[in-house]
């Protein structure tokens, strides 16, 4: 439970139990007293942003085995995180979801390992980077198929509104990219790499990045990411910074200025 929550609870109750007083049994002397839970859960709920910072801290979330093999078997970009980081990182990444909102448009329950998946590459920026994505980009909506949107008028699987801070994904695209990866463009990772350049221009060399790469990859061709995402936006920037993340040691290879460039910004 987030601790600006937990604050509030017995001062809600104890106002509604004053409240109560009051009006059924004419005791106004409580009014007097009835202003404490209001100030305080009014200060709760205007820094509940610090205060649940402070929660996830005190009582960080592990993750489960099942959500440790489902990135590791399916995540080659985790070798970014140094194994002796690896038990942190799980669990720095549950205890994202507390900050996120999810938001199913005809989706019922989401599983958590669901919305780990939604927002794996944006944690993993923030661990690398030095940057805070998730609290910019704080809402993920999902839908069953692709969907149209008043942006982009074609059906497609993915999409950023940056003003909002919101995610649009397909889990018909999103999940095979963690149960068959490698077949796929990763759409997930694309879009929070749409985050990360529009919200952090310079943490990246666009010049570096707009190379014309054969990646010699299914999942890293230019085409073929376009056609998954369902969308023509897909450019040669996002694939090669894909590339970055998921095959780092075929990105030294391929775009060793760009590699050298990406890893000297690297915190951890």
């Amino acid at each position: 439970m987030r601790l600006s929550r937990l604050i509030m609870i017995p001062f809600v109750v104890a106002g509604g139990y004053m409240l109560y007083q009051m009006f059924f049994h004419d005791q106004y002397q409580y009014s007097y007293f009835l202003i404490i839970p209001v100030v305080v859960v009014a200060a709760s709920l205007a820094l509940a942003p610090q205060l649940d910072e402070i929660g996830y801290k005190w009582w960080p979330t592990k993750a489960d085995d099942t959500l440790k093999r489902i990135l590791m078997q399916s995540s080659p970009s985790l070798i970014w995180v140094r194994p002796e980081d690896r038990e942190a990182f799980f669990s720095m990444s549950i205890n994202a979801i507390r900050k996120m909102d999810f938001i199913g448009m005809k989706v019922d329950d989401i599983p958590t390992d669901v919305k780990i998946m939604s927002i794996y590459p944006g944690v993993l920026m923030e661990y690398l980077f030095g940057v805070d994505l998730l609290t910019e980009y704080n809402r993920v909506v999902f839908y069953k198929h692709p969907f149209p949107s008043p942006e982009y008028k074609k059906w497609h699987s993915g999409e950023v509104h940056y003003k909002d801070g919101v995610l649009l994904l397909s889990l018909e695209q999103m999940i095979p990219n963690y149960t068959r990866s490698g077949d796929f463009y990763h759409i997930v990772f694309d879009l929070w790499i749409r985050a990360l350049l529009r919200s952090y221009p310079d943490v990246l060399n666009k010049d570096l990045l707009d190379q014309d790469i054969d990646w010699g990859k299914k999942d890293l061709n230019l085409e073929k990411a376009r056609a998954y995402l369902g969308l023509d936006i897909v450019l040669q920037r996002h694939v090669n910074m894909l590339a970055f993340f998921r095959y780092p040691q075929l990105s030294r290879e391929k775009t060793p200025d760009l590699f050298k460039d990406l890893s000297s910004k690297i915190l951890n």
